[in-house]
Order: structure tokens, then sequence, then C-alpha cells
């Protein structure tokens, strides 16, 4: 479901986003790494047997960190078109506050230990709930499909949801990355609402609808390769509690992002 561009730092025509997380694939749509779906082997991506590797031997980095080559961009660029997606943005001291992230993030080498995987685990920095997949939108669209957008929106109001800080996996189709999640446990309902209003005018664009049923959550990390995971499932790690805390979220504001360097945001009332 949702993936990020990290593959590709170039900016302009049909570059990949610059944020974290998670985007998303399916046809020209994507292979980018946010449809965390189904698909086969990992290419690339050096397997070690579950004995061989432990949680102590992953190391945790930065984007800026990670080898330029760990993810790669499987989506071509299109002359005059712009990598573009739709998401609400979180500020991210909402998700590191009270130090419940960086805990979640040591569980998280057990889940890459345990696929028999030698990671790295890269940890986001940018957080978001995405209402759309990755699509490649042609230039001269773009100050319409934002109106659009806009006009669509202009009557819904801020609201809060909630996520569970259970670290949940999914994988993208191509199962060459996998990604670290907190799931939605609250505000579904008007999330729904929110993709409805996107996917309608996205139609017009020929963009293909949103996962259905969508599984809306935040990405916190991401790694390379996951043939050996199973997709969406709970992970369960040495500080897991019986109810893991949740973590509201406002939403007072959807942005659409075009490439690296153009964002628009959209104010709900």
């Amino acid at each position: 479901m949702d993936l990020i561009g990290d593959y590709d730092d170039s900016s302009g025509s049909s570059s990949s986003s610059n944020k974290d997380d998670d985007r998303i694939p399916t046809a020209l749509h994507g292979a980018v790494g946010e449809n965390k779906f189904h698909s086969n082997g990992a290419h690339g991506v050096k397997s070690l047997s579950a004995t061989s590797t432990t949680a102590d031997d992953i190391q945790i980095v930065t984007r800026d960190e990670a080898p330029p080559t760990l993810f790669h961009r499987t989506v071509p660029h299109q002359r005059g078109c712009w990598w573009t997606h739709v998401y609400i943005p979180i500020h991210p001291s909402v998700i590191k506050a009270d130090g419940l992230l960086q805990g979640r993030l040591m569980d998280a080498r057990h889940i890459v230990a345990s696929a028999g995987l030698e990671g790295p685990l890269v940890r986001h920095e940018e957080f978001h709930i995405s209402l759309s997949r990755h699509f490649a939108l042609q230039q001269g669209s773009i100050d319409r499909c934002v109106q659009a957008l806009r006009e669509r929106l202009q009557y819904e109001r801020t609201t809060c949801v909630a996520l569970s800080s259970q670290n949940v996996v999914l994988v993208n189709d191509e199962r060459t990355r996998g990604f670290v999640v907190w799931r939605c446990s609250h505000g579904m309902d008007h999330l729904k609402r929110l993709v409805g209003h996107v996917d309608h005018v996205l139609r017009q664009y020929g963009v293909e609808p949103y996962y259905d049923p969508p599984i809306f959550h935040i990405s916190i990390a991401s790694f390379p390769g996951s043939a050996n995971l199973s997709n969406g499932a709970a992970q369960p790690s040495p500080s897991d509690d019986a109810s893991p805390p949740i973590v509201p979220v406002d939403v007072s504001n959807i942005m659409c992002s075009f490439g690296n360097n153009k964002f628009y945001t959209i104010p709900l009332g």
C-alpha cells in the first residue's frame, strides 16, 4: 500500500519522491515501493539463513547513511511527467515523542534478522498516511489537478486519527523491499472518505483507485529484501505490551507532491 521513492534523488520530471516510507506501484503507477504487497523474488539482495544473523547484527541507519544502491527504482522516467503522490503529512515530533519510536526501531531489528536478512534497517525521518497510489502526471496537468482536489476537499473538516504502535510488516509488489509500519486503529471511516474524494479526482487522469480494502499506516523504517516475510502480519517483539501505546495524529492538511520539489498544501476546514 503505501511506499516511497527513495530510489532516485534527482529532481525534475518523473522523479521519485524525497520522502521516506511508504510508496506504491502497479503497472505504470509504481514499483517504487509504496505498494506494499505480493509478487515474487528479491533481486540483488543477499539473504542469510535465519541462524546466521541476529538482531544485534542489524544496523539502523538514516537514508543518507544507507548505500545509494540499497533500493532500486523500477519505474522508468517519463519525459514531461512528474511522479505524484497525495497524502496526509505528519510532523516527525508526533511520532518521535516519548522515545516510543526508537524502541520500536530496536524491536524491528528482530523482524529483519528472523527473515534471514542482513539489513540494514533504514529509519524514516518523514511520516505520512497515503491517500493515493504513486502515479505519473503530465506537467501541464499539475495546477488543474491540485485545483480539482481543493474543490473536492473543501468541505472536509480537521479530524484526529490514531495509530497503533505495534510493528507490522508490509511488502512491495516485487518483494524487494519490506516496510515496518504502524497501522491506523481509529478514524478509518474519515480516511476512507478522503480517499474517495482523491480517487474521484484522479480517475480523470487514468490513475488506478487506491487499495481496497485500504491499509492506512505510516512507515517507520524499510529494509532490502522481504521474500521470507508474511505481508501485513503483526510482529511480536521483546518490548511489545499487551496493548501497544496509541499515537493520536491530527489531520488538518492534505499534501500533494510532484517530484522532489513541487509541494502543494490543501488545508482542511
